[in-house]
């Protein structure tokens, strides 16, 4: 699939943030049965991107024994993501994803987990920021002690289409206390694709796209968010957070 990278164009997506009903729909569009999330956290966001889907295997690469309440009925392994994927000898599975994962690596070291993974999995699946957020003990004094929550490295949509992935991207994503606004990267990539099955994923996303911006609050939150930044700064975010938590 690397060979037919320079065909596969990055999309933009403007506003909606509801990366859930994308990649619901590229799984469905791919028929995904069988499922393995790494580093899955607390469960949340897998749960809420698989929700629906009739998939016969779960599988969740984490680390610690308590099993979170929204992965119940999922097979746990825990494991760190890069032991247990060098690791693994089993045959081809199906579908991995990485969500807010990839960007905790070193780039060499993420780098190499990518190809490891592409060799294994027949379709891969990546959310990450658009390029480097700086994430540590500078910019969030609370994680002085827990260096695995650090940014080490960033991806954006070109480095994925040279890897042959299909991905679209937000030039706003995400809003960084004291930082600028940021944007962020869903990639999936599905072995020996055609460039016609290529072209078919990407007006399935497009569909879902325009869905979720008429059946969520992602614009209006979005435009909130974005206004206060523009009027003032990094203290309009925080003044937006600190009035929804009243």
């Amino acid at each position: 699939m690397k060979n037919r990278a320079s065909n596969i164009e990055p999309t933009r997506f403007l506003v909606s943030q509801n990366i859930f009903s994308l990649v619901n729909g590229l799984s469905r569009a791919t028929e995904i049965r069988d499922w393995t999330d790494l580093a899955s956290g607390d469960g949340a966001t897998v749960s809420a991107a698989t929700k629906g889907l009739s998939l016969v295997q779960r599988t969740a690469v984490l680390i610690g024994s308590h099993t979170p309440p929204a992965l119940c009925g999922w097979t746990i392994h825990n494991s760190e993501v890069r032991q247990w994927v060098s690791s693994y000898t089993g045959p081809d599975r199906d579908c991995v994803s990485m969500f807010d994962v990839i960007e905790h690596f070193e780039r060499r070291d993420a780098e190499a987990l990518l190809d490891k993974l592409e060799q294994i999995f027949r379709v891969v699946l990546i959310f990450t920021p658009r390029g480097f957020l700086q994430q540590d003990w500078v910019t969030h004094p609370n994680l002085r002690d827990d260096p695995l929550m650090w940014h080490r490295c960033g991806f954006t949509e070109l480095d994925f289409a040279a890897r042959g992935y299909l991905s679209f991207f937000w030039p706003i994503f995400h809003f960084p206390t004291g930082q600028s606004p940021h944007g962020a990267v869903l990639a999936i990539r599905v072995r020996n694709s055609s460039v016609s099955e290529i072209e078919r994923l990407r007006l399935v996303a497009l569909q879902e796209h325009r869905h979720s911006l008429l059946a969520t609050p992602a614009l209006r939150l979005f435009l909130t968010r974005a206004v206060a930044w523009k009027i003032a700064g990094n203290k309009g975010i925080e003044l937006l957070a600190r009035r929804a938590f009243r």
